[in-house]
């Protein structure tokens, strides 16, 4: 077996495209496809099923999916950890579901303090941080909160309600919040299935439990992005969680400027929760250092919205968790310069 094999295997398991894969990869479809037949031929089990429409891995596909990322990220890392040995270099790899402002600042400052650890951020796209952090592809991950366990440790940052995305023209823009009866009538469209940092089947059943909701006029979205384009124009309502970043910016899609509109959903919803988790076998010092000053640039960029006249909304919408930062200064510890 070829790592080249397991390479273009977990690209076509993880695009669900042959397309899509060759397209990541850099090479042409017909060599991918052919790399996965003699994958499927050595392994003596189908790992795909292919239809004109769509490709859904297997069981088996499934099981060596997760035992191909293991086996990937661990090559990966011991490749980089040989040459960071030379220059005595401790890693430290940070997973991220997407950019958020208090990363570069916190980088920023970790270089500052640990000059000799060598730090990689690694997007943690759709996966789910307990089973990112068990197939040792990262040692810490920035996403949705998952609780903490013998493995893992987690820090409860916020807690995010669930909005109606629409564009900023529409009549709803201007309401504070909306029910699912409001919604009635217009197309809805609802984070994908299979990226359970979007809590998609979640917002599904939420949305089944309305006697409004029509599925037929439903549309799943496996990129956000691609929701919020959808949004603006007018292809319908997005029903989202309101924590959602300009990519460029790095301000809230609550901010004046921003094409779409958030509206709080009225009632119960399901919370979004978002925080960061690690491995109990990897704390460090520095790895330490880092939680604390992400910590310290939440509680900075908390204050900053909580401040902005444009985010009332937005106010209403996220629920902050105390930091351990906090906690510590609310028993007189000495302020940060």
């Amino acid at each position: 077996m070829e790592l080249r094999h397991l390479r273009y295997f977990v690209s076509v398991a993880e695009e669900l495209s042959f397309l899509g894969a060759a397209r990541r990869l850099n090479v042409s479809q017909p060599p991918l496809s052919q790399a996965i037949k003699e994958l499927e031929e050595e392994l003596d089990t189908r790992l795909f099923n292919r239809t004109s429409r769509k490709v859904e891995l297997t069981d088996s596909g499934l099981f060596l999916l997760s035992r191909a990322r293991s086996i990937l990220a661990q090559i990966s890392r011991t490749g980089t950890e040989l040459q960071l040995l030379q220059q005595k270099k401790e890693v430290l790899r940070i997973g991220f579901v997407r950019p958020i402002p208090i990363l570069p600042p916190s980088m920023k400052a970790f270089r500052t303090k640990f000059p000799d650890v060598h730090l990689t951020l690694v997007p943690s796209s759709n996966r789910n941080s307990r089973d990112f952090l068990t197939n040792d592809e990262a040692d810490a991950n920035i996403g949705a909160y998952v609780a903490p366990d013998a493995h893992i440790d987690s820090i409860l940052w916020a807690e995010i309600r669930l909005q109606a995305i629409v564009p900023d023209t529409h009549p709803m823009a201007k309401r504070p919040e909306v029910t699912m009866k409001d919604l009635a009538g217009y197309p809805l469209l609802l984070p994908g299935l299979s990226n359970p940092t979007h809590m998609g089947r979640e917002i599904l059943q939420f949305c089944r439990q309305s006697r409004y909701f029509d599925p037929a006029t439903t549309v799943h979205c496996e990129d956000l992005d691609v929701l919020l384009a959808m949004v603006e124009s007018e292809a319908g309502i997005g029903i989202v969680h309101g924590f959602h970043l300009n990519r460029a910016t790095g301000e809230p899609s609550q901010k004046k400027s921003s094409p779409q509109r958030p509206v709080l959903i009225s009632g119960r919803t399901p919370l979004l929760q978002v925080g960061i988790t690690w491995r109990r076998d990897r704390v460090s010092p520095a790895l330490s250092g880092l939680i604390e000053e992400l910590e310290f640039q939440l509680e900075q960029m908390a204050m900053a919205w909580e401040a902005d006249p444009e985010l009332s909304l937005f106010r209403r919408a996220i629920s902050w968790h105390p930091t351990k930062t906090q906690h510590r200064r609310s028993r007189s510890s000495p302020k940060r310069p």
